[in-house]
C-alpha cells in the first residue's frame, strides 16, 4: 500500500522535528522543519513505485535541515565573535557569573579547564557547556565536524588526567 503525499510529511515530520532540534535553537525549529516538509514535498516524485520512500526522503530532510543550520549559524557567527571580543578577561569565559541561566564553574573545574589550550576550551565550552551539537558548534566556530568531535574527545581526555593529578592516592 502506498502512501499519499500527505501521510508521508505527516510521517516525516515529527522525524524532522527531532533532527532540528538536535542542530539548532528552538525558535528556528519551525522554520527548518517546514523547510525541510518541502523539500521532501519536491523530492517525492523522484521514489521509485514499489520502493520504501523513507531513505531517500530522510536524506532529503537531513540535507535541508543541515542547509538551515548552515544558513543560521553563518548569519550568527560576526555577533558571537564580537561578544568574544568583549569579554573584559580569558577567565571570564571559564566562570560566568551564576544565576540567569548562565555557566557556573567550581574552582576545582575552572582551574582544570584554564590548563587546556584556548581552542580547545572554546570548542568545549561551545558543546559541552552550552549544549550545542558539533556541527552547531564547527558552524559557529568555523571549524570541521570532525575537528570539534577531536578536540572534544583530546580535551575530555586531559581534563580527566587534570582532575585526576589533583585527587589523593
Amino acid at each position: 500500500m502506498t502512501k499519499t503525499i500527505n501521510e508521508q510529511l505527516a510521517a516525516m515530520r515529527p522525524w524532522c522535528a527531532r533532527k532540528a532540534e538536535a542542530m539548532l535553537p528552538q525558535a528556528e525549529v519551525p522554520d527548518a522543519v517546514q523547510e525541510a516538509l518541502i523539500a521532501i514535498w519536491k523530492a517525492s516524485p523522484r521514489v521509485r513505485p514499489g520502493r520504501d520512500p523513507w531513505p531517500l526522503l530522510t536524506v532529503v530532510a537531513r540535507q535541508e535541515i543541515a542547509r538551515h543550520a548552515r544558513r543560521f549559524y553563518d548569519a550568527n557567527v560576526l555577533d558571537r565573535i564580537d561578544e568574544k571580543k568583549d569579554a573584559d578577561l580569558p577567565t571570564a569565559e571559564l566562570m560566568p557569573a551564576s544565576g540567569d541561566g548562565e555557566l557556573s564553574f567550581s574552582p576545582r573545574i575552572a582551574a582544570a579547564l584554564a590548563t587546556l589550550p584556548e581552542r580547545q576550551r572554546e570548542i568545549l565550552l561551545e558543546t559541552v557547556a552550552e549544549g550545542r551539537t558539533n556541527l552547531a558548534a564547527a558552524s559557529l566556530l568555523g571549524v570541521s565536524e570532525a575537528r570539534v568531535r577531536a578536540s572534544v574527545a583530546r580535551s575530555l581526555e586531559l581534563l580527566r588526567a587534570a582532575l585526576a593529578e589533583e585527587v589523593p592516592a
